[in-house]
């Protein structure tokens, strides 16, 4: 599922993190920014429509803001850092982290 880099803010990621996943050097984006005179930093929308849950792939809790998370490379479930450190292999497909 592709997400939009407003969803993945939400979720955790950083802006660093999110150019990394779109293959794109930092120097790029950040000059797109400053050349459209937009400010990076985004507004929350009041009542706007809600982001998806993501479910850590261990516990089965729902993973927020404050989680630090871990994605797999194989499957791309997410994992609670905390609750996947303990394990060698991906839960969910069996790969090694």
């Amino acid at each position: 599922a592709d997400y939009s880099d407003e969803q993945l803010r939400a979720s955790g990621w950083s802006d660093q993190q999110i150019q990394e996943l779109r293959g794109v050097p930092t120097t790029s984006v950040t000059n797109a920014f400053e050349s459209l005179g937009a400010n990076q930093q985004q507004e929350e929308e009041a009542g706007g429509a809600s982001l998806p849950a993501f479910n850590c792939i261990v516990t089965g809790q729902v993973l927020t803001a404050n989680d630090a998370w871990w994605q797999c490379s194989g499957c791309s479930g997410f994992a609670a850092a905390t609750a996947i450190a303990q394990y060698t292999h991906c839960p969910t497909c069996n790969l090694a982290r």
